[in-house]
C-alpha cells in the first residue's frame, strides 16, 4: 500500500502551524487497514514476517520473556507433528496474550477464537488484538504485517448464518463464554 493512503486527521485545529503536543490526532486511514481484504489475504502478510525477539534486561533488549518464548515454541512442536489443539498453561502475568498474538502471526493461523471470562478482559484483549499488542515494538513484527480482522462478540449469535459470516469474515473472535453459552 502507498504512502499517500496514511491519512492523520488532528483534530480542532485550522492549520499545520496549531499542531503541537497536545493536539489530538486520530488515524481516519491507516496503510495497516485492511478493512477492505479477506481474511486470507491478510494472513498472506504475516508470512515470513514473525521473529523470535528475547527479552535481555541485562542488556536492556525488550522482547518476549522465557515463559512467552518457551509457550510459542511448544505451541509450534505440537503442531509440527499434531494439527490438533492444545492447552497451555500459563501463570497470571506472564504474557499469555503475547502468546497467542505471536502464534497467531508465527503459525499463520486462520481463525482463531479467543474466550475470556469477563467483558473488561474481552475488551482490553479485543484491543491488543487488533493492533498487536506490542510486538511491533520488541521487533517481533515489522510493518508489512496487516493488522488481523478481530471482532468482539457482545451478544449471541442469532443463527447459522450469522455464525458463518463472522468466521468467513475474521481472523479472530474474542467472546465472553457467557456470551457463546447463550446459543
Amino acid at each position: 500500500l502507498s504512502e499517500e493512503r496514511r491519512v492523520l486527521r488532528a483534530k480542532g485545529v485550522a492549520s499545520i502551524s496549531d499542531v503541537n503536543e497536545n493536539t489530538k490526532l486520530d488515524w481516519e486511514f491507516h496503510f495497516r487497514d485492511s478493512s477492505s481484504l479477506l481474511p486470507t489475504e491478510i494472513i498472506e502478510t504475516w508470512t515470513n514476517n514473525f521473529h523470535f525477539v528475547k527479552e535481555n534486561p541485562t542488556a536492556k533488549i525488550l522482547g518476549l520473556r522465557q515463559p512467552q518464548v518457551g509457550a510459542i515454541h511448544s505451541i509450534g512442536s505440537h503442531w509440527s507433528i499434531d494439527p490438533t489443539p492444545a492447552t497451555v498453561v500459563m501463570p497470571t502475568g506472564t504474557g499469555k496474550t503475547e502468546v497467542m498474538l505471536s502464534t497467531l502471526i508465527g503459525e499463520k493461523c486462520g481463525l482463531v477464537l479467543v474466550m475470556v471470562p469477563s467483558n473488561a478482559l474481552r475488551d482490553q484483549t479485543f484491543r491488543k488484538f487488533s493492533t498487536l499488542g506490542c510486538l511491533e515494538q520488541i521487533g517481533a513484527v515489522d510493518d508489512r504485517v496487516l493488522f488481523p480482522r478481530v471482532v468482539k462478540i457482545n451478544s449471541g449469535l442469532r443463527d447459522v448464518g450469522h455464525a458463518k459470516q463472522l468466521f468467513d469474515g475474521s481472523n479472530v473472535l474474542i467472546a465472553t463464554a457467557a456470551i457463546l453459552n447463550t446459543l
